[in-house]
């Protein structure tokens, strides 16, 4: 039942992610994946001032893939097919890249105001150094991350939860990210 408990958590977790909140610290400057990374990193701009599809986001996308790192620049899912509604834009990396730069060349092409949107993607599960012992709350799941519904940092918890992490050679659970798809992480004790 607490394997159960604790993988549901988790999952609404990963489900849940929608945004962040507009109170997240600045990002770095500049976005560097880690040295043999196999996954792409993505950075989200919002660009206030892009209102069409014909002629304003061809000119951000035109902007946003001559500079270095960028292997992709997606426009968010609009509502109609020529005004934009939602004026974010997700760029793929595979390599340094700049966003002081990025916005400097979306502001050039005559879209100013444009800001990063997606910062501090984190989300922080574990049971701690204790778990497992005779400690009273030393077995409760502790879950940390920004919440896209509340725009603020939270702690959270689950009593007896963490006893999934017994045995398992792992305290903590770290995640990074966001799914291309919703997705379940299943932690098995059997292979670990």
């Amino acid at each position: 039942m607490f394997r159960f408990a604790s993988l549901v958590a988790v999952g609404v977790l990963l489900l849940g992610r929608s945004g962040h909140p507009p109170d997240a610290p600045a990002p770095p400057a500049s976005v560097t994946p880690a040295a043999g990374a196999a996954a792409v990193q993505q950075v989200t701009l919002r660009a206030p001032t892009m209102v069409c599809t014909k002629n304003c986001w061809p000119a951000v996308r035109d902007a946003l893939q001559q500079q270095p790192g960028v292997t992709e620049v997606k426009l968010a899912p609009q509502k109609e097919e020529v005004a934009i509604d939602n004026p974010l834009v997700t760029i793929s990396l595979n390599g340094p890249f700049d966003t002081d730069k990025a916005v400097a060349a979306i502001a050039a092409a005559g879209f100013a105001k444009a800001t990063v949107e997606k910062r501090g993607t984190g989300r922080t599960s574990g049971a701690g150094l204790l778990a497992g012992s005779i400690f009273l709350g030393s077995n409760r799941l502790i879950v940390t991350g920004f919440s896209p519904c509340w725009g603020g940092f939270y702690v959270s918890t689950m009593g007896g939860a963490a006893l999934v992490f017994d045995n398992l050679g792992v305290n903590l659970l770290s995640i990074v990210g966001r799914a291309p798809m919703p997705s379940v992480l299943y932690l098995n004790r059997a292979d670990g």
